[in-house]
């Protein structure tokens, strides 16, 4: 019944259909009819962009150790930057992202988490120590995307008394 309290999604992956069926049968206790099934027979192949994230997500999810991967991950790659993080973590997921590329993506994720982090711990340390950040530094903090330059700023703000001090030798 469409809107009950009753009514629920599942992924469950399994690439046989009677299997699936099966498993449901008996975690339900009840018959189950026929689960709709998502495969490379019905999934195409997305390496387009304008299907939004659920396209290449599916076609991920289905294709995704085929000769079309690399493909198709850049394309979820690509989209997944584009939207929230929460639902970037959703789709993100559902794939199997034991591909080379989907490494390299994990590996610029982890590096733009750090680089934030830093951001936040240098603003913030500043912050304790009672050094005012004026908009034009803290712009320039916000912007940087280097890490190595980001941990100099926050060896320099344990000691410096003024924010001059801290951009002194640039």
């Amino acid at each position: 019944m469409v809107g009950s309290s009753h009514e629920a999604l599942h992924r469950i992956f399994q690439k046989d259909p009677a299997v699936l069926t099966k498993a449901l049968q008996q975690v339900l206790h009840v018959p189950f009819p026929e689960p709709l099934v998502l495969g490379p027979d019905n999934v195409p192949v997305i390496t387009d962009e304008h299907w939004g994230e659920q396209g290449p997500s599916l076609s991920a999810m289905t294709h995704g150790r085929g000769p079309q991967a690399p493909a198709i991950l850049e394309c979820l790659a690509a989209i997944l930057k584009t939207v929230d993080p929460d639902t970037a973590s959703v789709y993100a997921q559902s794939v199997d992202w034991r591909h080379p590329l989907a490494e390299q993506v994990r590996e610029e994720g982890r590096e733009e988490g750090r680089i934030e982090t830093s951001r936040a711990m240098l603003l913030r340390l500043l912050e304790w120590r009672h050094i005012p950040v004026p908009t034009t530094v803290r712009a320039r903090v916000e912007s940087c995307t280097d890490l190595d330059q980001l941990e100099t700023w926050f060896e320099g703000a344990l000691h410096a008394v003024k924010m001059e001090e801290l951009f002194a030798e640039e």
